[in-house]
């Protein structure tokens, strides 16, 4: 098939909006809301609150979430997401799933509560400037 005629192929197949970006070689976004790269620890939470296993929340949005964990093939495919430093619990649901990474869709808007615990940041101050030379 000629250069042209897998374009025109390739044209007819996909739908009008993501024909754009099969030209241009670019993946075409279609989530629902945009995404916000975070870096937070969470908690998905299942079996009625009596199973949890750790996970890393790495983007984030109204409508979903992407989330990486060591044990992703042991979180259901609806479980609940805490994030304990923010206080937000949401109900989710996984879309898709490679390699330790999980596509994660809100069933509900998330819940604010206080936060399970805080986040303590000290600031170190040196009373005197440190020094690679030896005391005398």
């Amino acid at each position: 098939m000629s250069e042209a005629g897998l374009k025109t192929a390739i044209v007819q197949v996909l739908p009008p909006d993501a024909q754009d970006g099969a030209e241009s070689g670019r993946k075409v976004d279609r989530r629902l809301a945009p995404r916000r790269r975070v870096l937070k620890g969470a908690q998905a939470v299942f079996l009625n609150g009596h199973c949890s296993i750790p996970c890393m929340v790495r983007d984030i949005s109204t409508s979903g979430a992407r989330i990486k964990s060591m044990h992703s093939a042991h979180i259901p495919d609806h479980f609940q997401l805490v994030i304990e430093l923010d206080g937000i619990e949401v109900q989710c649901e996984a879309v898709w799933r490679k390699s330790g990474e999980i596509g994660v869709r809100f069933l509900a808007p998330p819940s604010n509560h206080q936060p399970k615990r805080h986040q303590v940041v000290t600031a170190v101050v040196f009373e005197k400037k440190p020094t690679l030379r030896r005391r005398k």
